[in-house]
């Protein structure tokens, strides 16, 4: 078989009025963001990125208008919240049903604003049950990531193109007991070669949700860091309530008889109405089995 895929570029000869920039959100993809143990069902890590970050951000605002989740295999949720005076205001996108696998640009349907003193809280959800070993942060596929890209307009000159996560490296090494002189590799290993158990596992994601911490931006062109309080909260949305609706479909049995049926969907009130029309172009598609075949 011939691959035929490939990139298509298109080209103006009129520039367009404003320039796209793009801002990161999550953790360093390193030990120091990344440690998650072995057989858990899900493990979460959260980030967080302070006001300090948006002071620069024009009183008009940014606007967003693309949102791109990642992490690797083991990664199987994310999510990207607006604070706004720490009240939790929208989804900047939520890929609740995330698959590395099929991973692409999502365009958002309603552009969302950011304005100065804006924060944002960001979090991966993991699954490590099919791993035997501690799966730690970097940019190899059986490692992890915690990224969320945006795009927005209009571009701002060195100013907020990334915000990630850094836990401090004296707390871990405390926790993992290791006191030899700082050596990357070294400690690499060592977090390999830890045998981890159920209790263990479990106690690390506590350890995880209280360890020191950092906020790493970027901001004139420099990176700037602002320790970073984990008790601190913010005030969270309603979770959308789901519905239960009753939608009556029609089937073609063998003996070319329509049955009736009743189909129970559970969904978000936002999804309702496209499940409803869904049933009803199965529907039609039924019918017009049934006179075709009579």
């Amino acid at each position: 078989r011939r691959d035929s895929s490939g990139i298509r570029f298109y080209l103006g000869e009129k520039l367009r009025q404003h320039d796209l920039g793009y801002l990161t959100f999550g953790t360093v993809s390193n030990f120091f963001g990344i440690i998650i143990p072995p057989k858990l069902d899900q493990f979460i890590i959260d980030a967080y990125c302070p006001r300090a970050a948006t002071k620069n951000i024009p009183e008009s605002g940014i606007t967003v208008v693309s949102a791109f989740p990642h992490t690797h295999l083991q990664g199987y949720s994310m999510w990207t919240k607006l604070i706004r005076n720490k009240t939790a205001v929208s989804y900047l996108f939520n890929a609740d049903s995330y698959n590395f696998n099929y991973q692409f640009e999502n365009r958002l349907a309603k552009r969302i604003q950011i304005f100065p003193g804006d924060e944002f809280a960001t979090r991966c959800i993991y699954n490590t049950m099919n791993k035997d070993k501690v799966t730690l942060g970097g940019e190899r596929t059986s490692e992890e990531m915690c990224l969320h890209f945006f795009t927005y307009y209009p571009r701002l000159d060195e100013d907020l193109s990334s915000c990630y996560r850094i836990n401090s490296y004296e707390a871990i090494l405390r926790k993992i007991n290791y006191s030899l002189p700082f050596n990357y590799t070294q400690i690499k290993q060592w977090l390999l070669d830890i045998e981890w158990t159920p209790e263990s596992s479990k106690e690390w994601q506590t350890f995880i949700d209280t360890v020191p911490r950092l906020a790493a931006f970027t901001m004139g062109g420099q990176w700037i860091s602002e320790s970073l309080d984990p008790s601190a909260t913010y005030k969270d949305f309603d979770p959308v309530i789901c519905q239960k609706t009753t939608v009556t479909t029609a089937t073609v049995t063998a003996a070319n008889t329509l049955t009736s049926t009743t189909t129970v969907t559970t969904r978000t009130t936002t999804n309702t109405a496209v499940f409803y029309y869904q049933n009803i172009f199965h529907y039609i598609i039924y019918v017009l089995i049934f006179f075709i075949i009579n």
